[in-house]
């Protein structure tokens, strides 16, 4: 990972081939103090597993591509909890023939880069485990 602070609260965080994206971005926030961040990115990943919230289960559907994909997307938040940075993103990726894929994001390996730009905020946001929803949600 390489990282540069572009401004006070901006940085651009660069994943290189084989790099974890939920462990580089939530690693990057615990060596840099970062308690709450807005996290955007595009690149290309070689596998990726996303999913989707299955409300009444309270539980995720999950899908593994584990093929080339385009990066079109990704989008979320870093907030922490009492176990240290939380990384919440979701991700569009694109398959050779154009189709798209998206969900909530679990695991990701880059190849070859990951470009993403983190803004980070002076107020710490934490996250709760919501039993009702059954997630840990953000307490404003």
């Amino acid at each position: 990972m390489k990282a540069r602070r572009v401004n006070e609260h901006t940085f651009v965080v660069v994943l290189e081939p084989g790099e974890e994206v939920v462990a580089g971005l939530t690693g990057f926030a615990a060596e840099q103090g970062v308690t709450a961040a807005r996290v955007s990115g595009i690149g290309a990943l070689s596998e990726v597993t996303f999913g989707f919230y299955e409300r009444d289960r309270k539980d995720y559907d999950r899908m593994t591509l584990a093929e080339q994909v385009e990066l079109l997307s990704l989008l979320g938040n870093l907030t922490v909890t009492d176990e240290g940075p939380r990384l919440h993103a979701h991700v569009v990726v694109s398959r050779t023939d154009g189709t798209a894929l998206g969900g909530h994001l679990f695991h990701a390996s880059v190849w070859p880069t990951l470009e993403a730009f983190v803004v980070s905020s002076p107020v710490e946001l934490r996250r709760r485990m919501n039993d009702e929803v059954g997630l840990p949600l953000i307490e404003p």
